[in-house]
């Protein structure tokens, strides 16, 4: 009998009893089966006391030793009385001998525990920040999610009288819960006597066939009336037409849809040439229209009037169309079917469930324009409209084949057009608070008129994941990205941030044809490398979201904290921890920097603070930030992801000169210095090409570099003449190197080791090899008031 093995905090495990309940919404009603788990299902608390699921989750609070939230000094966790049982979370606030010694923080309770160094015996110092906890607590799930750490590790599910974590779940040395395995018992115990859908009522109840997983019996006459068997052929009700089940289809139906919607990266803008150009054997499919659905022609404004021989499902691969090529949909689909497959999975690559993915925005569209209603629409197209005749259309097509059909969620690519702080075309220049309100509420809007409208098609019982991408940044901006983020904090219920595009290579390393010449595309873009790079992300969170229930998805700040005049700690939400600084994969933002940079103010009217002098990892979650100068008074804030310099070259100019036509025809440009310095651009040459900026004349983007070699003494960098901004160099210059992005990066990461199912495959630029490593990046912000 298949069964769910999982790592559940007690915190999470009724988010868990509500998706196993969802997974087919034949069963019973969702919003039914809700209500009896909220108002029926008791939580056992300490003090006796037990409240409903509903009273309980509304009330929730961390318990900590006398309770107490927090201490001043050290020397105070020794000489608590009642000492507090093991377990217990006690954080030190304001020990003064903490001047960057790291005192501070969260301190949980071992009796065994020996003393060390200025710690007491009897305590340690752990990650489970109270810090965070009070950060975040004001947040609508905050008083689930981000206090799972903290909850005491015995709290207790109570349904129908029955005990679920102690009966299902085992304990770990950390504290959390393993689940023994989940079986007919499990439903048993969750469904027994709940009343489902149906003329006379029906029951859940226990087969004497061990090989039932869940039998659903009229409540009257007792006929079995849906059975999840482990033999297909014993199967009937809403699973009978699938061969697929819970334990072997973790996704719950035959095709999945995924709808990637937005602007220019998400239909693949300049992502050329194409890699992607056979399927992958991962049952991925695009409709035989294409992946992007929206197209300028006859039906641009009418989609409901497209021909149905469009909307079959051929298998997925990438196809070049002018200046669009390579989009996420192929790695994104290979990836989240790689991990459904998994090492010891019974799923099939080829098999169940089949991958949709769609497309149907458009490049250079701001977000006013892709919604339901535009304020200003452009007149050229329906998108909205667009993208949700092609559930309908996907729909239909399921009907027709005899398979069950859902929408796994919806991934959003768009900002880049509104991060000028407008929030229609043409429109005025907001202040950029005002910007991250309307642009955050916007997104919302969006994110539930998509939930409607699909499900009113899909008839699905659970909320449309809404996913987005971060826009990035640059320059103090990151208007966008920051009202993503911001939306996501406010509202993760209803959407959920994946993280920033800046760790892959941008389409300025690409190339096409255009005009009879080759042409490299706009930073702005990525390449065809990022877009499978991006998309294997998306692909594994998805998973993450949808199979593992991982809430909190992106590596992200939780706040940030002043030590002293000259030191900041910064706390992160870290999906895999423990939080890492890496310079392996892309160079050092700013040299000590990585990424970070601290402001004077707010918005718009900010003043740049004192230099970064290091950035060390202090803990699993936690950063020290340490600087060049004492902080003034006033409000600090820390930015991260606001530039894309490198750093300035040890060696001047001696010679910019013209080249030898290159092998695509173009004429090229030398940009010639004394001495070997090859190794301050070697990681810039691993990614692909770089950015060349003139710090004499004091101009951003001079020059591409698109190869560095040596002879004679000198070091020569070789590019396009084309790609010339201004007059170039001349002798004596001092020059500076950038990462080639149209947007800011920093350094900072976590420790997912998880790797694509595809691999690097252009390699007519840098030296990549291997499978896509898929470790989550800090999202870009600014304004992060520090304490």
């Amino acid at each position: 009998m298949g069964t769910f093995v999982v790592d559940i905090d007690p915190a999470e495990l009724l988010d868990m009893i509500l998706g196993i309940a969802n997974g087919n919404g034949a069963l019973i009603e969702p919003q039914k089966l809700a209500d009896q788990l909220l108002g029926t299902g008791r939580v056992a608390l300490p003090d006796g006391t037990m409240p409903t699921l509903e009273d309980a989750l509304a009330d929730l609070k961390v318990q900590v030793g006398n309770n107490k939230r927090g201490v001043k000094t050290i020397a105070e966790l020794a000489t608590l009385s009642p000492m507090p049982p093991d377990g217990y979370l006690i954080d030190v606030t304001a020990d003064p001998a903490d001047v960057g010694g790291n005192i501070n923080g969260t301190y949980q309770r071992d009796a065994t525990a020996p003393a060390a160094g200025p710690v007491p015996a009897g305590w340690f110092r752990t990650a489970n920040g109270l810090s965070v906890v009070k950060a975040v607590a004001d947040l609508a799930l905050a008083k689930v999610n981000p206090l799972a750490d903290a909850i005491i590790p015995d709290s207790t599910l109570v349904v129908s009288g029955v005990n679920l974590i102690q009966r299902f779940t085992t304990p770990t040395p950390a504290g959390r819960r393993v689940s023994a395995g989940i079986t007919d018992d499990f439903f048993l115990a969750l469904f027994k006597g709940l009343k489902v859908l149906g003329t006379g009522g029906f029951t859940i109840d226990k087969s004497n066939d061990p090989d039932v997983i869940l039998r659903v019996k009229g409540a009257n006459n007792g006929r079995v009336m849906l059975q999840l068997h482990t033999d297909p052929a014993k199967t009937f009700g809403p699973w009978s037409k699938s061969s697929s089940s819970l334990s072997t289809n973790p996704l719950g139906a035959d095709i999945i849809h995924i709808i990637v919607y937005g602007q220019s990266p998400g239909e693949g803008a300049e992502s050329l040439p194409v890699m992607s150009t056979a399927p992958t054997g991962h049952a991925a499919y695009k409709f035989v229209r294409g992946v992007r659905t929206f197209k300028l022609d006859a039906y641009a404004l009418n989609p409901t009037a497209r021909p149905v021989s469009d909307f079959a499902l051929t298998p997925l691969f990438e196809a070049q169309d002018g200046s669009v090529g390579e989009t996420i949909a192929t790695a994104s689909a290979a990836t989240l079917k790689e991990f459904v497959c998994g090492p010891n999975s019974p799923v099939a690559r080829t098999a169940a469930p089949q991958i949709l993915v769609t497309f149907a925005g458009r490049g250079g569209r701001f977000l006013d324009e892709l919604s339901k209603v535009p304020v200003q629409p452009d007149g050229q197209g329906a998108y909205y409209d667009t993208t949700i005749d092609d559930v309908r259309r996907a729909k239909q097509y399921a009907v027709t084949q005899g398979k069950s059909y859902a929408v796994a969620g919806i991934v959003w690519m768009q900002g880049e057009a509104n991060n000028a702080l407008q929030m229609v075309r043409g429109g005025p220049t907001l202040d950029y608070a005002d910007f991250l309100a309307q642009y955050q509420a916007s997104l919302l809007t969006l994110a539930d008129n998509l939930d409607a409208d699909i499900r009113a098609i899909t008839l699905q019982p659970g909320r449309i994941p809404f996913l987005t991408y971060q826009t990035g940044a640059l320059s103090g901006g990151a208007a966008s990205g920051q009202a993503q983020l911001n939306a996501a904090a406010a509202q993760p219920n209803k959407i959920q941030m994946l993280g920033p595009t800046y760790f892959v290579p941008s389409a300025k390393n690409g190339s096409y044809v255009s005009g009879g010449s080759t042409v490299h595309g706009n930073e702005v873009h990525l390449s065809a490398d990022g877009e499978r790079w991006f998309g294997s992300n998306v692909g594994k969170l998805l998973y993450r979201f949808l199979v593992q229930r991982q809430a909190n998805l992106a590596l992200r700040p939780i706040m940030a904290r002043k030590l002293d005049v000259r030191t900041i700690e910064l706390v992160l939400s870290v999906p895999r921890s423990p939080v890492r600084i890496d310079t392996n994969l892309l160079p050092a933002q700013g040299g000590a920097a990585m990424g970070f940079a601290i402001f004077y103010g707010t918005g718009t009217s900010t003043t740049a603070g004192p230099a970064i002098t290091s950035v060390t990892v202090v803990d699993v979650d936690r950063l020290q930030i340490k600087l060049a100068a004492d902080l003034s008074a006033g409000t600090v804030t820390l930015a991260y992801g606001q530039s894309r310099l490198v750093g300035n070259l040890s060696a001047a100019v001696v010679d910019w000169r013209d080249g030898a036509t290159l092998p695509n025809g173009n004429p090229s440009k030398e940009l010639v210095f004394s001495g070997s310095i090859t190794s301050q651009v070697a990681k810039l040459l691993e990614e692909g090409c770089f950015f060349v900026n003139n710090v004499t004349l004091g101009v951003e983007k001079a020059w591409v570099a698109r190869s560095v070699s040596e002879s004679g003494g000198q070091t020569i960098f070789k590019g396009e003449a084309s790609d010339v901004s201004g007059s170039g160099f001349a002798a004596g210059n001092t020059v500076s190197v950038s990462r080639p992005t149209a947007y800011g990066y920093g350094n900072i990461c976590d420790a997912d080791t998880a790797e694509g199912a595809l691999s690097f495959a252009d390699h007519s630029y840098g030296t990549r090899t291997g499978r896509y490593p898929l470790a989550n990046w800090l999202t870009v912000f600014k304004d992060l008031v520090v304490i």
